[in-house]
């Protein structure tokens, strides 16, 4: 019974080995053969394809002892799990093809979709042109699924993402309802028109000991921009020199769930207001479309406060009674000097009478 158990254990213990052994030379993959010449954006591709083939895997390059540049024409959809791994010596640069040499970004995550990018430099990545919906993403752009069980995300290892942009929000890495982690990153001279660098919309989103530097936003949120977060960290960051032409120069927070801790945001300009941080309410899951920056209950507290206002003040050719009860500041005498205090800036120091008061009636009918 003894034996007849201890083979059992041995043939199990064997199958183990031999399915984890084939799990690992289908799913890793390596670019490159050892010389600079072999690593290709095709050769990219083939080891990508192998890997999602397979249901996820790690890609590690071999180009060669010094730092190779792989240029980049096309985007690369991640369905599966996937790691990359640079091992700091790869640099991906982003290029457009003739025609028009219109540059694309490097990654989209699709639902279900998990990217890893680790000791890798990403530069020069565009987002699709327009200011909408699928503009987003300069460099990265992450779709996150309405199905709670399928995990959509991108984590951020010692990455590198340099001059990106996007026509519309987030200029390197935009986030649409799925879970991105940037740690011990930078982030540097991205654009977009929400967003400079990051823009997390409807998900979670951590940055922890990262840099975002050197980033505008047209409008909010020159290095960072939150929209309706679920759940948004910052720790142990450095977010400086952005600038927005809205608000928010360093961060935006526009309805979302944030926690800001141990991380300096300094040097941020934006043109309306928070240079360094700006936070504002609103309703999840709406987009604000109010002019001039406003939300309709305080255009409504507006026009509620317009009215009260003419309510109170006495129509034209209404009796005053006497003078010295409506005259206010203007046209009293300084009790030691014997001169006027101050003089109207319509009517001069006046005197009382009924002209006065009519100068006065219309002085305010025009708004004042």
């Amino acid at each position: 019974m003894k034996n007849k158990q201890l083979w059992l254990l041995t043939g199990l213990f064997l199958l183990t080995l031999a399915w984890g052994a084939g799990q690992t030379r289908a799913a890793d993959a390596v670019v490159g053969d050892g010389s600079p010449a072999s690593c290709t954006e095709a050769a990219f591709d083939n080891a990508l394809a192998a890997v999602q083939a397979d249901l996820g895997g790690v890609i590690t390059f071999n180009c060669g002892d010094a730092v190779h540049m792989i240029d980049i024409y096309s985007t690369a959809v991640i369905y599966t799990q996937v790691e990359i791994n640079g091992g700091d010596k790869i640099h991906l640069f982003a290029q457009g093809s003739a025609p028009l040499f219109v540059k694309s970004r490097f990654f989209e995550v699709s639902p279900g979709g998990w990217l890893t990018l680790r000791n890798i430099t990403l530069e020069g990545a565009r987002g699709p042109a327009g200011d909408g919906w699928g503009s987003q993403g300069g460099s990265i752009v992450v779709w996150g699924s309405e199905d709670p069980q399928e995990r959509t995300g991108l984590e951020l290892f010692s990455t590198t993402i340099l001059n990106s942009a996007s026509t519309a929000w987030g200029g390197a890495i935009a986030n649409e309802g799925a879970n991105v982690t940037i740690e011990n990153s930078y982030i540097g001279n991205s654009s977009a028109k929400w967003g400079g660098a990051y823009h997390g919309a409807n998900g979670y989103d951590t940055i922890v000991n990262s840099t975002i530097t050197a980033s505008t936003a047209v409008l909010g949120g020159g290095g960072v921009r939150f929209w309706n977060s679920l759940n948004s960290e910052i720790s142990g960051s450095v977010i400086n020199t952005n600038s927005a032409g809205g608000a928010g120069g360093g961060v935006e927070n526009a309805g979302g769930v944030v926690t800001i801790s141990g991380s300096y945001i300094e040097d941020n300009t934006a043109v309306q207001w928070g240079g360094g941080l700006n936070e504002k309410q609103q309703q999840r899951g709406t987009r604000s479309h109010a002019p001039c920056g406003k939300q309709p209950h305080q255009r409504q507290l507006d026009r509620r406060q317009r009215r009260r206002r003419r309510q109170q003040r006495p129509a034209c050719g209404q009796r005053y009674g006497r003078f010295r009860q409506h005259r206010g500041q203007f046209g009293r005498r300084h009790p030691e000097l014997g001169r006027p205090i101050a003089r109207h800036p319509r009517v001069g120091y006046g005197k009382p009478g009924r002209f006065w008061r009519r100068s006065i009636c219309l002085w305010r009918r025009r708004g004042h």
